[in-house]
């Protein structure tokens, strides 16, 4: 986990101890699996975030931003690796018409 930044673009800058930041989004992996099957290949994508406790008077604030980032990043990845994959299916089959 990388560590958040005390003073930053100050003469004094300097990494403060990983779980002593200020962030709300401590990390956000990814894991895929792929399945080949007959008609294609099923993709699995999840992802998993890490965050702090949100302070109660911030919640209101912060907790749809904490929720929503990671939503967005997963439909973002998976649109792109389907218009991705298409692109592919479909210069394949014109090479294979000619």
């Amino acid at each position: 986990m990388d560590a958040g930044r005390c003073d930053a673009a100050q003469t004094a800058e300097r990494d403060l101890p990983p779980g002593n930041d200020h962030g709300f989004l401590w990390a956000l992996d990814t894991y895929w699996r792929f399945l080949e099957a007959r008609d294609g290949v099923f993709v699995q994508c999840e992802a998993i975030s890490l965050t702090p406790d949100i302070p109660t008077g911030l919640s209101w604030l912060i907790g749809p931003f904490v929720q929503s980032i990671p939503r967005e990043s997963l439909e973002f990845t998976l649109a792109t690796t389907r218009k991705a994959i298409a692109a592919r299916q479909a210069a394949t089959a014109g090479r294979e018409i000619r």
